[in-house]
């Protein structure tokens, strides 16, 4: 099997981004330390993009994979290698990435490194852990996320990172199964980045199953599994609490109906269900009521995301015309619609969103044109105000 088959990226969730960006290929000699927090509003401290006080690092180019880097003060990008002699056109380039896909989901920072997953290229049977040092100077391949069982059609879904601290948890969906792609374990990880080391902490058997981890709280990771009914004609949502010191998994909320994406905030799981509207799970309780009401439901069938302050819903027409209006909608916690905008241009859709300082940043790829992603950010003093606009955020000279 070519390697390059092994990993399926595309989910009943989620679209394949095939983005191409034209950036500046000057070296890149600089070393800004002074990280800030970066978390994903629907996948906390989810990977993927990476922000210094100075600099953003960032993939977004799926079809010849390298590791960028922003300088916010001079607004250009540049190939993350200092290596003079480099044309960053093979893989023994520094920044060079093998499956851009998997980059984008599990770039993160530790101790003025950069991680990431990606294939051995040396023999293509393997996940490894690569750490990049942030100046450009360095790769090195850590430690075997997963290898591939020889002479079994086994797959990897969807290969995610989520961070804590010197902890990150790569999630991901292995299909067992050759004649049936829809069996799957939905497995999590624990990498302790120090010490450069792995440990398997769970794993669920799930139809066409999706997992995404929600958030974590000192001694617990909380994460969400989608999935389909043998017959295929429902999803569900279950929400699972893990400890990691005694090692036990617990289930907050099974089997959710209907469920098209959901989130996790405070003590609330939020959810909103295909063609329909969003929801509010109490976990204290186990009730469930209607959060969200939408004048027309059968027309929504968007993604849900939230944060400590607001509920986000991207909702976007399945036709995939010219003519899509797609509309990010900003509620706040009691339900409010705070305001909403349309997105620039009218078709993008989000594949990926982070929450960092006071800003909202999504990855977005047309949907009428798959071929460039860029990312674009909203400011929260805007929601504030009643007026959301969209920005770029790598504004290039």
């Amino acid at each position: 099997m070519n390697k390059k088959k092994k990993i399926i990226i595309i989910s009943a969730f989620s679209i394949t981004v095939i983005a191409a960006v034209i950036v500046i290929a000057c070296i890149y000699n600089h070393k800004d330390t002074s990280l800030s927090a970066v978390g994903d509003i629907y996948e906390s401290n989810a990977a993927g993009l990476v922000e210094t006080e100075n600099l953003i690092y960032y993939v977004s180019d799926m079809q010849n994979g390298y590791i960028y880097v922003y300088d916010k003060n001079t607004k250009a990008s540049s190939v993350l290698c200092n290596n003079p002699e480099c044309k960053h056109n093979t893989g023994s380039c520094v920044a060079s990435v093998f499956e851009p896909r998997m980059c984008i989901n599990t770039l993160c920072s530790y101790n003025n490194n950069l991680y990431y997953a990606d294939y051995d290229i040396s023999s293509g049977n393997r996940v490894v852990l690569y750490k990049v040092s942030m100046d450009g100077s360095s790769k090195d391949n850590i430690l075997t996320v997963y290898e591939f069982p020889a002479g079994e059609e086994t797959s990897l879904q969807d290969i995610n990172i989520s961070s804590n601290g010197e902890n990150i948890y790569l999630y991901t969906g292995e299909c067992y199964d050759g004649e049936d792609p829809l069996k799957k374990r939905l497995i999590v990880y624990q990498i302790n980045l120090k010490a450069e080391s792995i440990k398997k902490l769970t794993e669920d058997d799930k139809y066409g199953g999706y997992i995404d981890i929600c958030g974590f709280d000192s001694d617990n990771i909380y994460y969400s599994i989608i999935f389909f009914s043998k017959d295929l004609k429902n999803t569900y949502g279950s929400v699972y609490r893990y400890n990691i010191k005694s090692d036990e998994k617990e289930i907050l909320a099974d089997e959710l109906k209907s469920v098209n994406t959901l989130c996790l905030s405070g003590k609330y799981i939020y959810y909103n269900v295909f063609q329909g509207n969003v929801y509010k799970y109490d976990l204290s309780t186990g009730k469930t009521e209607e959060f969200i009401s939408f004048e027309n439901p059968e027309n929504m069938a968007g993604r849900l995301y939230a944060d400590d302050t607001y509920i986000y819903y991207y909702n976007y027409n399945a036709d995939y015309t010219d003519e899509t209006e797609t509309y990010l909608y900003v509620y706040d916690k009691d339900g409010k619609l705070k305001g909403s905008a349309k997105t620039l241009p009218a078709d993008e859709n989000i594949i990926k969103a982070y929450a960092i300082k006071d800003r909202l940043i999504f990855g977005t790829c047309s949907m009428t044109d798959d071929t460039k992603m860029k990312y674009s950010c909203i400011d929260k003093n805007d929601i504030t105000a009643g007026e959301i606009k969209w920005r770029d955020l790598l504004q290039e000279n």
